[in-house]
């Protein structure tokens, strides 16, 4: 049997087959969407963000405001930070920004209190990824995937 290894800020990582294959997957798959930029007009997503900074009375740091408008211009932004870093509140500016654009946008969090948490700040259903992907627990599969993304879609 073959292991899949790597090097990790330092540390050595070994993985079964399954998972390294699953990983490298997922990576791949992440860095295609990541690809894959949306046209957007960058200066009115900034104007955007000045006058929602201006309206809420709250503040967006440099890093947070470059997050929103990735979060505009990508299909896919994975955010992520220790506890009180502004994760939510970067969610919701990005959810308020979607909707000033008649966009939709669909949250997702792998842990259920971490979409609990999204839903009230944003005011907005997230799901865990379970959950958005429909697994079907018989088989241990997704119901959703590349290959049949019908509900997805909407949401991209």
């Amino acid at each position: 049997m073959q292991g899949g290894t790597g090097n990790f800020q330092g540390q050595f990582l070994c993985y079964a087959p399954p998972f390294f294959y699953t990983k490298q997957g997922l990576d791949n798959r992440v860095k295609h969407l990541l690809s894959q930029a949306i046209p957007v007009n960058v200066p009115r997503v900034e104007r955007w963000i000045d006058r929602f900074i201006v309206s809420t009375g709250l503040q967006l740091s440099l890093l947070q405001q470059q997050a929103v408008v990735m979060a505009a211009s990508h299909r896919v932004l994975i955010l992520s930070g220790g506890p009180s870093t502004g994760k939510s509140f970067i969610c919701k500016t990005i959810v308020a920004l979607r909707k000033a654009l008649g966009r939709t946008i669909t949250l997702a969090s792998p842990i259920s209190r971490v979409a609990q948490c999204l839903s009230e700040m944003t005011g907005q259903e997230a799901k865990t990824l379970h959950r958005l992907l429909e697994i079907d627990p018989k088989i241990m599969k997704f119901k959703r995937d590349q290959d049949n993304r019908s509900q997805l879609k909407r949401s991209w």
